[in-house]
């Protein structure tokens, strides 16, 4: 009996670490194409009027969110989006970055 628990710890732990190891390599990737999305968005500043386009981002949310399947994940890829607008701005705003 105390051996299929450890086999099963063992397991669990296992399926734990290559799940990590995916979720790791997702978050290099996601670094990579956003160092990417924020070179394009500082490249805007000298394009645009003013810094914020609000319909742009409407739109830009409505589509992220509806990618993706349920409201729960709708609504994180959103609010991940949001954020991901503030810092653009605040890269266009700074010139030094």
């Amino acid at each position: 009996m105390r051996g299929n628990l450890i086999e099963l710890q063992i397991a669990m732990i296992s399926a734990l670490e290559k799940k990590r190891k995916k979720i790791d390599a997702l978050d290099s990737r996601l670094a990579a194409l956003l160092a990417e999305r924020f070179g394009l968005v500082k490249s805007l500043a000298g394009l645009k009027k003013t810094i914020r386009d609000p319909e742009r981002e409407a739109a830009v949310l409505k589509t992220a969110g509806g990618l993706v399947k349920g409201q729960a994940l709708s609504s994180a890829v959103t609010a991940v989006y949001k954020e991901i607008f503030r810092q653009g701005r605040r890269i266009q705003n700074d010139h030094t970055v």
